[in-house]
């Protein structure tokens, strides 16, 4: 955080209150990204923002165990394979939480088979696309 006059902090307030805002955003993302990596892993490498709110929120909506919302925003990620593939893997590790009850570990385990299908159903499209794009590169190098 930005050091400040004392005069200024006295007549503007709102400026420091902005600080203290901002400072308690930045807690909850580092604290949100530690739990990531707790159920995922020292090598789960995700930063929040990077790659858009739409990826933000889908993974929040995968922790919050909402899936339907997180689809709305999974339609619209960067990377839907990639994040399709960490959110099952992501409510499979949820899942064997220790303190669930059954009931929510076997809806976890839905969600992740849940997404798992769409990757099923995905995957052939991104293949032929890729094939597809490979294809038009080697044309225009011949």
């Amino acid at each position: 955080m930005k050091k400040r006059d004392s005069k200024r902090d006295k007549a503007n307030p709102q400026d420091e209150q902005s600080d203290l805002e901002h400072a308690k955003n930045v807690k909850e993302l580092i604290i949100l990204e530690g739990v990531f990596v707790h159920l995922l892993g020292d090598d789960f490498r995700y930063r929040m923002g990077i790659q858009g709110p739409h990826t933000d929120l889908f993974f929040w909506n995968i922790l919050l165990n909402r899936c339907d919302l997180a689809e709305v925003f999974w339609n619209e990620t960067v990377h839907p394979v990639r994040t399709a593939i960490a959110a099952a893997y992501l409510l499979r590790k949820m899942a064997e939480l220790h303190f669930l009850d059954h009931r929510a570990a076997e809806q976890l385990l839905k969600n992740a088979q849940r997404f798992e299908g769409i990757l099923v159903l995905v995957l052939p499209r991104v293949m032929i696309s890729a094939a597809c794009v490979l294809a038009e590169s080697l044309v225009r190098m011949m």
